[in-house]
């Protein structure tokens, strides 16, 4: 199974970490979206990668599966000299 670490540290968007884990978890998007609240045009625009996830759709992913996604949107402190 492929990790989170070793998908952020990849080149790929999170539709395709989206994706990943609704085929791990055997999930339809139209299941998904009725599960989380989350509509369903809004869940497929992450996945073809024409929409970022907003942190609270982040959240509401995160506790649908389990796993903090939140974590890949925390941008590191820039460094000011």
């Amino acid at each position: 199974m492929i990790t989170i670490d070793e998908l952020q540290d990849s080149d790929a968007g999170f539709g395709i970490i989206l994706l990943r884990y609704r085929q791990l978890k055997n999930v339809t998007l139209p299941t998904l979206s009725q599960e989380t609240c989350i509509p369903l045009s809004v869940l497929e625009k992450i996945e073809l990668g024409t929409l970022r996830p907003d942190m609270l759709t982040l959240k509401t992913l995160s506790i649908f599966f389990d796993e903090d996604f939140t974590l890949l949107f925390i941008e590191e402190p820039k460094n000011v000299h």
